[in-house]
């Protein structure tokens, strides 16, 4: 009977270190099944945040895209507008000479005209010299 009796309190004390085990591995599982439904939670809150931030490079690219082209026709038409500019420019330039060699002729032109009108001039007051001249000697014999 005491074998039994001390056998018995044995498995007693057996019994309340597997309960205790027991509770202690229940916790241990309760804490395991918190932690993870929050690594859960994080995860699809991560998730959440990945499909977010694609969305947002997805449309931020497209974007860029669209500016690129954008600015890339600006640049385009900008540089034909330059083209045609130094076009007429040059025109411009070339009409310019044009002028100035034109005027400059006119001038020329002038001045020849001018000493002609100048020659003219000298010589009719050369002829009325000489014709006083030549009445003066006229008297003078008579």
């Amino acid at each position: 009977d005491g074998e039994e009796t001390s056998r018995l309190s044995i498995l007693r004390n057996k019994l309340r270190r597997l309960l205790q085990e027991i509770h202690t591995n229940e916790s241990s599982l309760k804490s395991v099944e918190n932690t993870s439904k929050g690594l859960h939670a994080d995860i699809t809150r991560l998730n959440d945040l990945i499909d977010q931030y694609n969305r947002q490079k997805a449309e931020i690219e497209n974007n860029l895209a669209v500016k690129q082209m954008e600015h890339e026709r600006e640049i385009a038409e900008l540089e034909e507008k330059s083209q045609l500019l130094e076009s007429q420019i040059a025109g411009v330039k070339s009409n310019k000479s044009k002028l100035i060699e034109e005027t400059q002729e006119v001038k020329d032109e002038i001045q020849m005209w001018e000493e002609k009108i100048q020659l003219e001039k000298d010589m009719k007051e050369a002829l009325q010299t000489s014709e006083e001249a030549i009445d003066i000697k006229g008297m003078e014999k008579e």
